[in-house]
């Protein structure tokens, strides 16, 4: 669980210093993938790993904070160039 909640969280990073005028429809969409990906294995029939769905939507937490993270870093660095470049 932990490794799912620092992948969430770094991809969520990584997203929204790509795109960070969208950071916070990443971090919907990436969090909310936990959520559906369970409704689909339940739909199906197949064994999850989960306690419910109300569990499943803390996903949304990591993903929306890396995502916003993420945006932040990167408007900072475009704010003050001078911190990506020390030499």
């Amino acid at each position: 669980m932990q490794v799912a909640v620092f992948l969430l969280l770094v991809t969520g990073a990584m997203l929204g210093a790509l795109a960070p005028r969208v950071a916070l429809y990443t971090g919907l969409l990436l969090g909310a993938g936990v959520p559906l990906t369970f409704i689909w294995m339940q739909t199906r029939g197949l064994p999850t790993q989960s306690n419910g769905f109300a569990g499943t939507l803390l996903a949304l937490i990591p993903a929306l904070l890396g995502a916003l993270a993420g945006a932040l870093l990167r408007r900072r660095l475009a704010a003050n160039p001078g911190l990506a470049k020390r030499t």
